[in-house]
């Protein structure tokens, strides 16, 4: 039986092991009168991740996998909603911790004098208050974040098991992530697994935006986004499915699945009272994906004619075929999935692999020398 007012209040979840971050570390600077203060670093073209508790075997194993400088992860998902897999708030933090978390008009979180949280709606102090740029510095106000909870498969496979977290404090990022996830949720209609068994698509894109220039007017700009989409495969999936429906087709039983104005980074004091996302265990997924890889079950469901695989993997037995995908993602940083299914479907171009590299690969694997 849980304990009332402890173990009763405790989600679902695995630990994190590490948060993706759009910019470089915090760098000191000095204002007119003398004092200092903390900013936000450089902008980056690719993640930066840092290992929960600086852990060593995490930070090595995840820049063994994508390298130092990654601009391109796959990931899903662990939660079914938006709402659940990508929570966005209006936080202020200070040194002891969170001081409260609103939705931009009440608060749903926040510490009360005695320095005790509180869960109890009520209006945030900052809504509709028109600040100088000395009222902020002398009182900042809350300020956006979303963290979108993601699972890194080739993390999973080396024996770590938990959710890496994507934090922004970007308004083009929370939009834009925020409308991805409606969109494939859409799409999955009223399917119960909604967001999860999703492969999806993490990158840095640079992008032309509106952003404040210290005259109090705006001025376009270039700045590293990031960019969340369904993998393709799972796109032209939903496509074919649509057009089997516009065309009155049966549905197929079963197919394989392939797979603004940047703002301060606020660093998180410790606070370990509330839970800082809600999350789900790995099962609902692992699940999916082993569902999706099997073949149809009804044997008069009408199949595509088999492809003819690439020169490369042509005539490979399984144990040298899982060898070569083994080796040719750690030099490629490419899902199994994506590229396998890309090699034997003829889509090469997907794949940044020509046929020349993956013999290469194969050689290299096999011990084989010219």
């Amino acid at each position: 039986m849980p304990i009332r007012g402890l173990t009763d209040r405790v989600t679902p979840s695995f630990p994190r092991l590490g948060k993706l971050r759009k910019g470089g570390e915090s760098v000191e600077r000095k204002r007119k009168d003398g004092s200092t203060y903390n900013t936000y670093g450089e902008d980056l073209s690719y993640f930066r991740f840092t290992a929960e508790g600086g852990r060593s075997d995490i930070q090595d194993m995840f820049e063994q996998i994508f390298g130092p400088q990654p601009a391109v992860i796959h990931a899903f998902l662990p939660r079914a909603t938006p709402e659940e897999v990508f929570p966005t708030w209006r936080e202020k933090w200070v040194s002891g911790g969170l001081l409260h978390r609103c939705d931009g008009e009440m608060m749903t979180l926040w510490r009360d004098e005695k320095g005790k949280m509180r869960s109890d709606s009520k209006p945030c102090p900052y809504f509709g208050k028109e600040q100088t740029e000395e009222e902020s510095r002398r009182d900042p106000p809350c300020k956006e974040v979303g963290r979108l909870s993601l699972i890194v498969p080739e993390l999973v496979r080396a024996g770590f098991v938990g959710y890496v977290t994507l934090e922004t404090h970007s308004k083009n990022d929370l939009t834009a992530i925020q409308a991805c996830l409606l969109a494939a949720a859409e799409a999955r209609g009223d399917n119960p697994l909604g967001l999860r068994g999703i492969e999806f698509v993490l990158k840095r894109e640079l992008r032309t935006i509106s952003t404040p220039s210290s005259d109090g007017k705006r001025a376009r700009r270039d700045k590293w986004m990031v960019v969340i989409e369904p993998a393709a495969d799972w796109v032209r999936l939903q496509l074919d499915m649509a057009h089997r429906l516009t065309m009155g087709l049966p549905e197929p039983a079963k197919m394989i699945a392939s797979s603004t104005e940047e703002t301060p980074e606020v660093e998180e004091a410790d606070f370990d009272e509330i839970p800082d996302i809600e999350d789900e265990t790995l099962e609902a997924i692992e699940e999916e994906i082993e569902q999706h890889q099997q073949l149809p079950s009804d044997p008069q469901a009408t199949l595509a004619p088999e492809p003819k695989k690439h020169p490369a993997i042509r005539d490979l037995d399984q144990a040298t075929l899982e060898a070569f995908v083994a080796a040719a993602c750690k030099r490629y940083v490419a899902t199994p999935v994506a590229l396998l299914t890309a090699l034997s479907a003829n889509r090469w171009k997907d794949v940044p692999i020509t046929t020349i590299e993956a013999k290469a690969v194969l050689d290299e694997k096999l011990g084989k020398k010219e």
